[in-house]
């Protein structure tokens, strides 16, 4: 998406994921004990507590991050958002914003918002309930009512 502000990359972030690609038995063996948890056990924080380890454990935040941020930069995109890993947050590297919006699944609807005019780009990231996580070098959204990044 082209802005007066620069370019914006939306993408799902998957495909910055190489262990679901290198690993697909091992990856649809997760997913069906993850979606076990979700439908058998009613407790989202349990649910999110899986994910969030999973996640960690295999480095996948980090690597999707910095996938994101290489490809953004291949592209001359000035943002790049996505998901995939849900964790939410916001990180500045190289003259790339990248933005995760955390995940539609476990909680709470979370989401994006990017609003501009020639003078003003606005991208707010709300996350309604959620309490911010610190991955290495990053700089994790508040758990208020969002941030917004101008430029």
């Amino acid at each position: 998406m082209d802005t007066p502000h620069g370019k914006i990359g939306i993408l799902h972030g998957h495909q910055f994921d190489n262990f679901i690609r290198k690993y697909p038995l091992t990856t649809d063996i997760a997913s069906r004990m993850y979606y076990y948890v979700q439908r058998y056990v009613r407790s989202n924080r349990f649910s999110e507590y899986v994910k969030y380890t999973s996640k960690s454990w295999l480095n996948v935040i980090y690597k999707v991050r910095a996938r994101a941020v290489e490809y953004a930069m291949q592209r001359d995109y000035r943002y790049i958002v996505c998901g995939h890993v849900h964790h939410h947050e916001q990180f500045d590297s190289d003259g790339v914003t990248y933005i995760n919006s955390g995940s539609f699944m476990d909680t709470a609807c979370e989401g994006v918002q990017i609003n501009w005019d020639p003078n003003h780009l606005e991208i707010v990231a709300d996350f309604p309930r959620l309490r911010p996580r610190r991955v290495e070098n990053s700089v994790p959204l508040p758990d208020s009512r969002g941030l917004v990044l101008s430029a």
